[in-house]
C-alpha cells in the first residue's frame, strides 16, 4: 500500500491521482502472491511427487481465496474506468481512453481477459468442487502475467501521454537494459527462495512409520521445554522498533516538517527511509526465525 499511495496522491500526473490506487495495489500483490504460491506448489508437486501432501483440497482452497481477490479487483477496475470516463479531469479521461480505446488498448483488454477468464474457471471450480489441478496453477500464472501487464498501465500511459505542458507525446519500449535488470529481479527472487527453503520447511515433515509411541512422546516433552531465547526476542523487537523509527522519520519529513512546503525536506531521501522502515519491520519475522532458542533450565 506505501507504493500505491506515492502514486495516489500524485497530483502531478493524470491517471495517479485517486483513492483506489492503494488498496488496488494491495489487492493485485495479493492476487499475483497467490498465484504464485499456486505455481510454485504445482511445480513442486510435480517435482518431488507430493500429490499426498499437495492435493485438491490445498489448490481448492487457494483458488477460493485467488477468485475472492479477484472478484474485488475486478470490481475496482470498472469502479475506475467508469469514473475516468464518465467525471474526471480532461485530462484523466483523455489517459483513460488512450488505455481503453487508444494506443495502449490491446494491452488493457489483454489484462482484463487475464484477470476474468481465471475467475470465471475459479467460480465454476468453487461452486463445482470440482477442481483441475493444472488449470488452477494455469490461472495463477495468467493473474500473474495480468499484474505485470497492469503496473504497465499504471506507469507508461501517464508518462508518455499525461502531459499538462505542449509537448510532443512520447512512445516506450523496454531496452535491453532494463530487461536484463528484469531478468535479474527474477533471479534473484529465485535465488532468495533457495536460500530461505534451506531455513524454513516447505512442507510438513512425515513422521516415520517405525518410529514409536514412546518416542513421540519423549520428543513432544523435548520441544515443549524451549522457549525463545532473551537475545532473540531483543533482536525481534529491536528490528520492529528500528522499522517503526525510521517510518515515523521518513513520514514526517516527507511531509516537509520543519522547512516550507515548496523546499525539499531536510532530510533527503525521506520516501526511501519510510519504505526501508517498512520493509525492516516486515524482516523481523526472519530475524525471529534465524536466531537459536535456548534451552529453559
Amino acid at each position: 500500500s506505501t507504493l500505491g499511495f506515492i502514486f495516489g496522491i500524485q497530483v502531478g500526473r493524470p491517471g495517479w491521482f485517486s483513492a483506489l490506487q492503494a488498496p488496488g495495489f494491495v489487492i493485485m500483490a495479493g492476487i499475483s502472491g497467490i498465484g504464485l504460491i499456486m505455481v510454485v506448489a504445482y511445480i513442486l508437486r510435480k517435482i518431488y511427487k507430493l500429490e499426498e501432501l499437495i492435493g485438491e483440497r490445498t489448490f481448492y482452497t487457494l483458488g477460493f481465496i485467488l477468485f475472492v481477490l479477484l472478484t474485488i479487483y475486478l470490481y475496482f477496475t470498472v469502479v475506475e474506468e467508469l469514473t475516468a470516463h464518465y467525471a474526471a479531469p480532461e485530462k484523466d479521461r483523455y489517459i483513460a481512453h488512450q488505455i481503453t480505446i487508444g494506443k495502449f488498448a490491446p494491452i488493457f483488454w489483454i489484462n482484463v481477459v487475464s484477470l476474468l477468464f481465471p475467475a470465471i474457471y475459479l467460480f465454476y471450480q468453487t461452486i463445482t468442487r470440482r477442481v483441475n489441478i493444472f488449470i488452477t496453477a494455469l490461472s495463477g500464472f495468467i493473474v500473474n502475467v495480468s499484474a505485470v501487464l497492469k503496473r504497465f498501465l499504471i506507469v507508461v500511459p501517464s508518462q508518455t501521454h499525461g502531459l499538462y505542458l505542449p509537448y510532443q507525446e512520447g512512445s516506450y519500449f523496454p531496452a535491453l537494459s532494463e530487461i536484463v535488470i528484469l531478468l535479474g529481479i527474477i533471479g534473484f527472487g529465485i535465488l532468495l527462495f533457495i536460500f530461505f527453503a534451506k531455513i524454513f520447511p516447505i512442507i510438513p515433515l512425515e513422521v516415520l512409520e517405525g518410529e514409536k509411541e514412546e518416542e513421540k512422546e519423549e520428543k513432544k516433552k523435548e520441544e515443549e521445554v524451549y522457549l525463545p531465547s532473551r537475545v532473540r526476542l531483543i533482536f525481534t523487537f529491536g528490528t520492529i522498533a528500528l522499522g517503526l523509527f525510521l517510518m515515523v522519520l521518513g513520514f514526517v519529513f516527507s511531509a516537509r516538517f520543519g522547512t516550507k512546503p515548496y523546499l525539499d525536506p531536510i532530510l533527503p531521501f525521506s520516501p526511501v527511509i519510510f519504505i526501508s522502515g517498512v520493509i525492516i519491520s516486515f524482516f523481523s519475522a526472519v530475524v525471529y526465525e534465524l536466531f537459536p532458542s535456548r534451552r529453559r533450565i
